[in-house]
């Protein structure tokens, strides 16, 4: 149907113009498509359809209801075989009628109704345009330019030829434009360029006038495509405005940050190295983020499990599949979770976070590699190399303490962080993840004590033997570290999910008592009214 469309919308338009165009091949090819449309319409009286219950009808009575109320009339009208039906010559000259109505006569012009079901096809979802955006990848704003350029050479081509074709429907030829311009002895591909030219320079309200028109029935038609070339002009005009304001969401709203952030850094004078810092991780957070967290919640709130877990583990291109903490969770954890970690990317020899601060969120290692070091004596030791697809930093945020350690990147590292809003939500959501979390980080945190107990001692002894213990331990527990993983049989962890699960359900019933407070202050109050308002005896 698609070719038979585009067949319909260029070459039979431009047969139409010029009839000397006659063969047996496009007698035969007219047939075969008047054939395919009739066969189609046919088809459309047997295919189900949705009702707006989303219920498939298969009823062949409510089909055709269906099909009446829609496109049956004008694809009937389509199919109709007029140049078969209507008999006389009907370019000849008749008194009785006008050129307007010699035109209206013209059974070949009903052919381009079919043109109904190309728009019919275009606005599918299933359509030519949709399997091209999903083909290619193409933004909406690209696809909406590339249909407008397309729907216009469209229409200027069919009155291109609707153009050539009325000389032909007047009684005295040599009044028309083709013979006025000297182009009646033309090959009808260069009198077509003309009428292209023509109907180009009018729409665009440019109008040079070399071409124009010079009968009644021209001079109609002309006024008609001017006053759509006004409305085209504008909706043009409008349209390209909004396409080019809305093209590169993304871009404008990185632009608007970048913007705010160097009036920022005029008010709080910021050096120029640490404008272009700032510019860098703006930048990466919003070709990483995209979205901002209501949006994001917005579009997976509406989404259906197994379609967001999808989303979901192709996110971050694919990072959660290799994190060693998402493995083996269940899928609608992952959905929950994995859209709403925040990207981040922390140069070499810069720091995650340093010993003392606020414990906002966790951190999972995608890219690079990362040192946590302990402040030993005032100085600072290494206590574990951080390989890609660990995680860190999820003791202080659980504990509600300022950070005990500082984690610094080795290399460019690409990190992922989970929000403490968020890690409330699992924790509320999903208790036993959330108490093996809170299992591992202590079971970490007694190793990073055993580490650093075993370094003070070694330096405090300053002896070689204990040093290379030390060393030897060190590397051991660094292993422990990097493949820790909790029994699910552990007490700690059946421990843990039920503290989980009673915080859990102390918060509720606190929510519970202060919504009881609320209700019997606000009776209280208005029982204090009512006595405040009665006369004293």
């Amino acid at each position: 149907m698609s070719a038979v469309l585009i067949y319909t919308a260029t070459i039979m338009p431009y047969r139409l113009a010029f009839e000397n165009i006659a063969s047996e091949f496009w007698t035969g090819l007219e047939s075969t498509v008047m054939a395919l449309f009739l066969l189609d319409l046919c088809i459309n009286f047997l295919t189900a359809f949705y009702n707006a219950d989303g219920e498939l009808v298969h009823n062949l009575l409510m089909i055709a209801r269906h099909y009446a109320a829609g496109w049956l009339v004008v694809d009937l009208v389509a199919c109709v075989p007029f140049n078969m039906i209507v008999s006389g010559d009907t370019t000849s000259s008749n008194s009785g009628y006008s050129n307007i109505l010699k035109l209206v006569r013209v059974p070949q012009l009903y052919r381009l109704l079919r043109l109904s079901r190309l728009l019919k096809t275009l606005k599918s979802s299933d359509g030519c345009l949709s399997r091209l955006q999903d083909y290619f990848s193409l933004k909406s704003s690209a696809l909406r330019l590339f249909s407008f350029f397309v729907s216009m050479l469209t229409g200027v081509h069919l009155m291109a030829c609707l153009w050539c074709f009325l000389p032909s429907l007047e009684a005295n030829p040599t009044q028309s434009w083709i013979f006025v311009h000297d182009l009646q002895d033309s090959e009808d591909f260069s009198i077509y360029i003309a009428a292209f030219y023509w109907a180009i320079t009018t729409l665009t309200t440019v109008g040079y006038g070399d071409i124009s028109a010079h009968t009644s029935l021209e001079k109609l038609v002309a006024v008609g495509w001017m006053v759509f070339g006004i409305f085209f002009f504008s909706f043009t005009i409008g349209s390209l405005t909004a396409m080019v304001t809305t093209s590169d969401t993304h871009e404008a709203i990185l632009t608007q940050k970048i913007a705010l952030m160097d009036e920022f850094s005029k008010y709080a004078h910021l050096s120029p190295d640490l404008r272009t810092r700032l510019k860098h991780a703006l930048s990466y957070s919003s070709s990483r983020t995209g979205f901002s967290w209501a949006d994001r919640r917005v579009i997976f709130s509406e989404l259906p499990k197994d379609l967001k877990y999808e989303v979901a583990m192709m996110m971050h291109q694919g990072s959660a599949a290799h994190v060693q903490f998402f493995e083996k969770r269940e899928r609608e954890f992952l959905a929950e979770v994995v859209p709403f970690l925040v990207p981040v990317l922390v140069e070499a020899q810069e720091y995650v976070y340093r010993v003392g601060e606020h414990a906002s969120e966790m951190y999972f290692l995608i890219i690079g590699r990362c040192v946590v070091n302990a402040c030993l004596k005032g100085e600072f030791v290494q206590v574990r190399v951080i390989p890609s697809g660990a995680h860190f930093g999820e003791l202080d945020v659980i504990n509600g303490t300022p950070r005990e350690y500082e984690v610094q990147a080795l290399q460019q590292s690409h990190l992922l962080t989970l929000s403490k809003p968020l890690l409330r939500d699992i924790q509320q959501d999903y208790p036993k993840t959330y108490a093996e979390l809170a299992v591992l980080a202590e079971m970490r945190k007694e190793l990073y004590q055993r580490l650093v107990s075993q370094m003070r001692q070694a330096k405090e002894q300053k002896g070689q033997e204990t040093l290379k213990r030390a060393k030897t331990s060190e590397l051991v527990d660094m292993r422990r570290l990097n493949t820790m993983e909790v029994p699910q049989n552990s007490p700690r962890l059946d421990l843990a999910s039920s503290v989980a699960a009673s915080t859990q359900r102390l918060e509720k019933l606190s929510e519970h008592v202060e919504g009881v407070k609320r209700l019997l202050r606000t009776q209280f109050q208005d029982l204090v009214g009512l006595l405040a308002e009665k006369p004293r005896c």
